[in-house]
């Protein structure tokens, strides 16, 4: 081994992969199955099943074969096994010392060398304790290639571990109990944003992001509360305010060991809906002569990411407004006034100013009927005071050229028109931006676990 070198150990362990269809477990050049398989036990030419009492023991034994070319030297052990949180079948490592099954089994030896293309006979013992809990216990018995093979990756040496296995059942007879809790029931937009066959544009996207039939995945937390393997399966339903069903779906939950807790995640089939009130409901049934396990939760589902564009929106609007009136009032400071007198009306006050009348409305912020009174004050737009003072009564060039712009119903003048339109540009960009930020979130990532088992499991009922 190299020094200074970081040591990565990938394990790649199968387990009874399609039994129903093969009898031996095989990776590359190696396979493992049962000895002695009994024809009256369902899988017995893949798994080892017992139904043992306390103090009970039985001989039995792997065959191991060699496909290859070359001899080899393989590493036999037992070891407890346990279950993914998907609810998959997972053995325990080499490193673990088992407490359970695993610690039951006695293998004639560690180390075997196998011929080129030959096959090996290894008896093992399996003792059950005196003072054993009822009902389902499990492990497995494992080999590996004693010396694995080494590479260099970027400066840090590898050594892959190939480990393939056959599954222990082993059942202590006895009043047996089946009870299935579910203690937690949860749901969360997954990070991708593409179901399975879509093809990716920017709108699809964009829309996902919004919130608007993004895929989604429930996670129900189970304990098998029995002392016998379960493999539950869930009806799921989603049900509106209105009480009508949104969607309803049956998923597997996998193995659960007695006495155990699986998170188990499961994917939604269809769009999530975006918004409302929603009852989400699972029945898990897990025996034909029990009533199934309920569960049900009120979620509220709202579309964040519109609800933060919407914000975005608003300031930008109020911050264009806003910008708006600041320089209504700068340019009020340099504007004319006009005390208006006794029958005077509006149309007097334009004419003799030369500004239209709608404009002295707007600028004082004038209802219909535009009504006006004696002694009120107000400003005359485009006429400067100073002009005024001065004798001087010059027609604005906006009068001149009539110059009138409308966005959504709201009169406004050019540097108001143009200042909304930017406003409009900058929501663009905006959307665009988060268009962008997606195309990120979609980029392809890669994952490297250490020391992880990948179990190939086919659950049978």
């Amino acid at each position: 081994m190299l020094k200074n070198k970081k040591l990565l150990i990938v394990i790649v362990t199968a387990l009874l992969f399609l039994p129903q269809l093969v009898s031996a477990i095989e990776s590359g050049t190696i396979s493992i199955k049962p000895a002695y398989p009994d024809p009256d036990v369902r899988f017995s030419n893949s798994w080892f099943i017992y139904n043992l009492g306390p103090g009970e023991s039985k001989e039995d034994a792997c065959l191991i074969l060699n496909n290859g070319e070359e001899p080899i030297t393989v590493e036999v052990y037992s070891v407890d096994a346990t279950t993914t949180i998907q609810g998959s079948f997972a053995p325990g490592d080499s490193y673990t010392v088992p407490t359970g099954v695993g610690s039951w089994v006695q293998i004639s030896g560690r180390e075997f060398v196998l011929e080129p293309d030959s096959e090996l006979l290894v008896p093992f013992t399996i003792t059950i304790p005196e003072v054993v809990d009822v009902g389902d216990h499990m492990g497995a018995v494992i080999i590996q290639k004693k010396m694995p093979e080494e590479s260099e990756i970027g400066g840090t040496a590898v050594s892959i571990v190939t480990r393939v296995g056959v599954r222990i059942y082993q059942t202590v007879p006895g009043e047996v109990t089946k009870d299935l809790d579910i203690k937690s029931l949860s749901w969360r937009y997954e990070d991708r944003i593409l179901f399975e066959g879509e093809v990716k544009n920017n709108w699809l996207q964009f829309k996902r992001y919004l919130g608007f039939g993004k895929p989604a995945s429930i996670e129900v937390e189970i304990e098998n509360k029995g002392n016998n393997r379960l493999l539950p399966v869930g009806q799921f339903t989603l049900t509106n305010i209105f009480g009508q069903i949104s969607h309803e779906q049956e998923s597997d939950l996998g193995e659960i060991f007695p006495r155990e807790t699986n998170e188990v995640p499961v994917t939604w089939h269809e769009p999530f809906p975006a918004f409302g009130r929603f009852v989400l409901k699972v029945q898990a049934t897990f025996d034909e002569e029990l009533p199934p396990e309920e569960k049900e939760i009120v979620i509220w589902v709202l579309p964040y990411n519109l609800i933060f564009i919407l914000i975005i929106l608003a300031v930008i609007v109020v911050l264009v407004r806003l910008v708006i009136q600041l320089i209504i009032i700068k340019k009020r400071k340099k504007w004319a006034t006009h005390v208006v007198q006794p029958e005077e009306t509006l149309a007097d006050i334009a004419v003799m100013y030369a500004v239209k009348w709608k404009k002295i409305a707007r600028a004082n912020k004038l209802k219909k009927p535009f009504a006006i009174s004696s002694g009120q004050i107000l400003w005359i737009p485009g006429v400067k005071k100073k002009d005024v003072e001065a004798g001087q009564q010059p027609v604005p060039a906006e009068i001149k050229e009539g110059k009138s712009y409308r966005i959504g119903g709201w009169s406004q003048t050019p540097i108001q028109f143009w200042l909304s339109l930017s406003g409009l540009i900058v929501v663009i960009l905006v959307i665009l931006w988060f268009v962008w930020l997606d195309d990120i979130f979609l980029e392809p990532t890669v994952t490297v676990n250490t020391d992880t088992n990948i179990n190939l499991n086919v659950n049978a009922n």
